[in-house]
């Protein structure tokens, strides 16, 4: 009976040692979200009806090509995974404005509500974050104050524009600075789209403390970035280091 005991305890290790290795190796890689989830989404929950005014996007769906990888760390758990082959990156009118969701993987999903002002010019006034490990992270949404500049009037842009902000997420305190680094043009699918390459660095202290750079290839006309490197390095209840390289596959959403 002992012996009995013995075997069927060690086939329990056993098979909790395989679900943890199982659940591990999981980890270890992201899910890609498609566009036709997204596309539901945008469908059924997000956005009013409405004409995009100067600034704003078209609304829909728009795929990227993505190359990218991420270390997260919650709690005990710490991992490096690859982030999948294609983002999503969604579009919708809101009151007031528009709002972007950036889901890089169903992992990792990052939003933003832009209110845009004369010309065109952006401001952001709400940001949200979620990154999560086998369903356990966190969903951090905060209001921005006062609102950062995003971008300014397209018709303002140029090389070597350079602006500043200094502002409040809850209890975390960023500072970001931003420059249009230079100007030119790129291809998606059969055409050719001027392009504006801005910087953005920003200095996160607080609850949550790191670095983040952005660098856009900026879009005046379709007010999108057709290429978006992400360089992130924050901790907090989450430490996540994120290193990606979007490029948009298509210039019509999907709706």
């Amino acid at each position: 009976m002992i012996r009995r005991l013995t075997i069927v305890g060690m086939l329990v290790l056993a098979g909790l040692g395989g679900l943890g290795l199982w659940l591990w190796s999981s980890a270890r890689s992201s899910t890609e979200v498609t566009a036709e989830a997204a596309l539901a989404d945008f469908r059924e929950r997000v956005g009013v009806a409405g004409t995009p005014g100067p600034g704003v996007p078209r609304p829909g769906v728009y795929t990227y090509l993505q190359k990218g990888e991420e270390r997260v760390a919650i709690g005990p758990v710490s991992l490096t995974r690859d982030l999948p082959d294609r983002a999503v990156y969604v579009a919708a009118l809101v009151p007031g404005g528009f709002q972007e969701d950036l889901r890089l993987s169903e992992e990792h999903v990052e939003s933003v509500r832009f209110r845009p002002g004369s010309g065109g010019a952006l401001r952001a006034i709400w940001r949200r974050t979620e990154v999560s490990v086998l369903g356990v992270g966190r969903d951090d949404t905060r209001d921005l104050r006062p609102p950062p500049l995003f971008l300014p009037a397209p018709a303002t842009l140029r090389v070597g524009r350079t602006w500043s902000n200094d502002y409040s997420a809850g209890d975390v305190r960023v500072r970001s600075d931003h420059r249009v680094v230079s100007r030119g043009s790129i291809r998606v699918g059969s055409r050719k789209e001027p392009v504006f390459v801005v910087r953005v660095a920003a200095e996160v202290t607080g609850a949550n403390s790191g670095t983040r750079v952005d660098l856009l290839w900026w879009s005046p006309r379709l007010s999108l970035p057709l290429r978006w490197k992400i360089d992130m390095n924050v901790g907090g209840f989450a430490e996540i280091r994120t290193d990606t390289d979007l490029r948009l596959s298509g210039l019509t959403p999907a709706r």
